[in-house]
């Protein structure tokens, strides 16, 4: 299934210069192993997520260290906060863009796909040669509106 990558890049306020990174973050894996049983070779967003998770992490984590004087305690309840499902799911409807995920059959789009999706989206924007991990924090500010933790990484 194609999608309109121009469309996505100015939706979430980023430029791609490697279109396959944004692309493979719509891929889910039930679509992904649908496509591969057909003898495709198509990439999930499983790994991207999963490095998204860590990246989201650490530019989490530096901005509440480098913001204040909170205890360890006050910076993990807030950056959990941040991590949240909700959090992710919520900012993903407010882009709109959940819509693109390539899905299989009836297949519902969960709050856990959009934090997925989310997470898929830092991790390309980190990987992205035009990225890196001052791209990604800038859009998790963006995106997650933390106008009150901005460091600069």
């Amino acid at each position: 299934m194609e999608i309109n990558i121009d469309e996505i890049e100015r939706i979430i306020g980023y430029k791609f210069a490697n279109k396959k990174l944004i692309d493979t973050v719509f891929n889910t894996p039930a679509y992904t192993n649908q496509r591969q049983a057909h003898g495709e070779n198509i990439e999930s967003s499983d790994r991207l997520e999963f490095l998204g998770d860590g990246v989201l992490k650490f530019v989490l984590t530096y901005k509440l260290f480098a913001y204040g004087d909170k205890s360890a305690g006050e910076m993990t309840e807030e950056r959990q906060y941040y991590e949240r499902h909700e959090t992710h799911a919520a900012a993903i409807d407010e882009l709109g863009i959940a819509k693109y995920l390539r899905l299989v059959d009836k297949q519902k789009v969960s709050d856990k796909m959009k934090c997925d999706l989310f997470e898929a989206i830092v991790a390309a924007i980190y990987l992205d040669r035009r990225g890196g991990i001052r791209a990604a924090d800038k859009w998790v500010d963006r995106v997650l509106k933390l106008s009150g933790k901005r460091v600069k990484i």
